[in-house]
């Protein structure tokens, strides 16, 4: 299929945006004739009109149609014009391919309205059945749910979603034009700033309260770098100028901090960050532009963030993380006591960011607690991104399950090797009995096959269908009582509802092959692809998988 147009959706954090921009190019790499036409919030327009290579941005305004429905029944009639009026813009335009990177049920409605023949990533039937197509789509939404053992970065996902070869290492792009730069250099002069001043960003903020680190925490490492003779700037939105305001405080006159937080947009923050030697922060869509525009990159990770997932995709960049024993949590746990952030001590970070200065290196690293991971990024042989590990609590049983999920799984989906390694005995034991029933589903739903091909006996189908649904409430339990195998069975469980309708024999068919993969990617994880070579796993590869 001729592909001339093509849709690129993603609603949600401007960060997320820019984490797209990998995606972009690769679509201009596979497509070079295509327009690329890329959806947003219209809080986010400023951001995808810098990213390069989008042909077009259109908007869309969400929050209009949330206070039209809130506004009660007349309200309804106002929202379901304004989706209305929308959805025929954008299926006038006739796109060929559609990626939805928002997993929400209005977007995959939305998607499922357009009628674009080759939809990847959430979409919904006519009946209103939301569904997931493209296997890396399914990968993400699997690993969105059991981010404790994600194995790839988002950028991953989305570029493969696109179709990009795994073997090509991307970076994130950001345009920073000559008039941010400028405005850059206005804003610094009337701040106090010197020309040529070598500066250090520190971005507070978050988009809660219980994923921000202690202010004064963020003061001692501005109070370090100011004493290396860099001036600290803090960054962020006019929400977080109190934060600027309480950090520049603590550290005192000598710091001299600038704080700058509400005073710039995002081409401007581009243009600063661009500026500066260094960024301290959280888990933000600063972080992301930091790396757009090459700035050197200490993150701080606790609570939901998780580093090998949203981590800046770029190499060098230090990440700290604190894996405490309930990490990641939820992005909506409320958490009464969040001492995970405790964890990463000001000395630490102070450290690192002169490590990332060329100040110190990390042969010796002060203030690392026990449940602390600092990690450098980087890219692995097929160009995936990749974290090494620097010191702290790296290694342990799920980073042994993390490498072999991502080993086991790029085996199985993309034919590649990758190091894995052999789980411990009672992490591979659920993976054997996970197998066995993949492998019982699989023989059902072939025996069905045949029944339904010879006979017109529904007694017999029905009986067999007991058997599938009892094996596959086994399974379920499994991922739940082990949780070691959960992302698998969740995997199967996208695998089966994005199964097209069709006849009883087709949907047999294909329910074999889905059990018949189970197996196989419960092998590859269990025992890493090294035990089968170059090919998948066969059955006699299981011999013995308990012992």
């Amino acid at each position: 299929m001729s592909v001339e147009r093509i849709l690129v959706l993603n609603l949600t954090r401007f960060g997320d945006l820019i984490q797209t921009s990998p995606t972009i190019e690769a679509l201009r790499d596979r497509y070079p004739g295509a327009s690329v036409t890329l959806l947003v919030d219209r809080n986010f327009a400023a951001v995808a009109h810098e990213i390069p290579g989008v042909t077009e941005v259109r908007t869309t305004d969400l929050d209009a149609i949330g206070h039209a429905l809130m506004r009660g029944p007349e309200g309804v009639l106002e929202a379901f014009g304004l989706v209305r009026d929308w959805v025929r813009e954008l299926k006038a335009l006739r796109f060929d391919l559609a990626l939805n990177y928002s997993s929400s049920r209005m977007s995959a409605i939305l998607m499922g309205m357009l009628g674009v023949p080759d939809v990847r990533g959430w979409t919904a039937t006519p009946d209103g059945q939301r569904l997931i197509r493209h296997r890396w789509s399914r990968l993400f939404a699997t690993m969105c749910l059991h981010r404790r053992w994600a194995p790839w970065n988002l950028v991953d996902y989305y570029r493969l979603i696109a179709g990009d070869s795994p073997g090509v290492r991307r970076r994130l792009h950001f345009r920073v034009r000559d008039e941010a730069r400028r405005e850059v250099d206005e804003i610094l002069a009337d701040a106090g700033v010197r020309s040529g001043e070598s500066l250090v960003a520190i971005q507070p903020g978050a988009s809660r309260a219980i994923r921000q680190w202690p202010t004064e925490r963020y003061a001692a490492v501005a109070e370090t770098v100011a004493a290396r003779g860099f001036r600290p700037i803090v960054i962020g939105g006019a929400g977080d100028r109190a934060l600027g305001d309480a950090i520049s405080q603590a550290a005192g006159s000598a710091a001299a901090v600038v704080n700058l937080a509400g005073s710039t947009g995002i081409p401007t923050l581009a243009a600063l960050l661009s500026r500066a030697r260094l960024l301290v922060t959280g888990d933000t869509g600063p972080m992301h532009l930091a790396a757009a525009v090459d700035t050197p990159i200490v993150g701080l990770f606790f609570g939901p963030a998780m580093p090998e997932d949203t981590g800046p995709y770029g190499a060098g960049h230090l990440m700290v993380h604190a894996a405490v024993a309930c990490a990641p949590c939820q992005q909506e746990t409320r958490c009464g006591a969040p001492f995970c952030r405790e964890e990463i001590s000001a000395e630490l970070i102070a450290h690192l960011a002169e490590v990332q200065l060329g100040l110190k290196d990390t042969t010796m690293l002060p203030g690392l607690s026990a449940s602390v991971r600092v990690l450098r990024t980087g890219f692995d042989v097929h160009g995936f991104f990749d974290l090494e590990p620097v010191a702290g609590a790296c290694a342990g049983r799920d980073a042994e399950i993390r490498r072999a999920y991502r080993a086991g799984l790029l085996h199985e989906v993309e034919g590649l090797g990758s190091p894995g390694g052999l789980l411990r005995r009672q992490d591979r034991e659920p993976f054997a009995l996970l197998a066995d029933a993949a492998r019982e589903t699989a023989g059902l739903a072939r025996e069905l096959h045949q029944v339904c091909g010879a006979s017109s006996d529904t007694g017999a189908v029905q009986a067999i269908q007991q058997e599938m649904a009892e094996v596959e409430a086994r399974m379920h339990e499994m991922g739940t009582t082990h949780p070691v195998v959960a992302p698998l069975v969740r995997l199967a469980e996208f695998e089966r509802e994005s199964l097209p309708l069709a006849d009883a024999m087709s949907v047999a068919s294909r329910w074999a092959a889905i059990h018949e993969a189970l197996a196989r990617q419960a092998g590859a994880v269990a025992f890493g692809h090294a035990r089968a070579g170059s090919r998948p796993l066969q059955g006699e590869d299981y011999a013995g998988i308990s012992e």
